[in-house]
């Protein structure tokens, strides 16, 4: 017997608006998933839900058009962490935009930040779903940077672009993280 899906089809909004390659993020407040909380020495440098976030997001520094510089002690970065309760239980830190509008979109580039000797590195998996409703999501690009991890420059910025064919009004990117996993500015174009 063959297996029906009960999934909604994708289909393309045909009264989308079309980027003209102009990034349709910026400026944009975004919604993240929860950010890491370091303790001290009594937690064991791990969790502590008390303490305030490391690296934190003030919704702006993902779309305020600045690219940081390759030091992970730079405020512009925002950064998850792994063992975020969250992330442990879902398997993924996540960003989310309502862009106000649907949009044709052609590409979503993710700038990440790698420095070993921290223990930063780039996201492993980057997934990239796009939505009308809010409600119904579908995955519009999927990016597997394990193989390509270590031959990126160490202590450097890296630009990951997923490409696409599709319209949205919400976007979602998905990363998965080996510990830290530091961003510093999405473009959706």
């Amino acid at each position: 017997e063959e297996e029906v899906s009960t999934e909604p089809e994708y289909v393309k909004n045909p009264d989308a608006i079309s980027t003209e390659g102009n990034n349709v993020a910026a400026g944009k407040e975004y919604t993240i998933s929860e950010q890491f909380r370091m303790g001290g020495a009594d937690v064991g440098w791990g969790w502590d839900e008390n303490a305030a976030p490391s690296y934190p997001d003030e919704a702006f520094e993902l779309t305020d058009g600045v690219i940081p510089p390759a030091s992970y002690q730079d405020a512009g970065w925002m950064a998850f962490n792994q063992s975020t309760p969250a992330q442990t239980e879902r398997g993924y830190a996540y960003v989310q935009f309502d862009l106000g509008q649907s949009y044709e979109i052609s590409e979503v580039t993710i700038h990440s930040l790698k420095q070993t000797e921290p223990g930063i590195t780039c996201p492993r998996n980057i997934e990239i779903l796009v939505s009308e409703d809010g409600e119904n999501w579908y995955s519009a690009s999927v990016l597997e940077l394990t193989a390509e991890l270590d031959g990126l420059e160490d202590t450097a910025v890296h630009a990951f672009t997923a490409e696409m064919d599709v319209t949205g009004r919400y976007v979602e990117i998905r990363v998965i993280s080996h510990t830290w996993g530091f961003m510093g500015e999405i473009e959706i174009k």
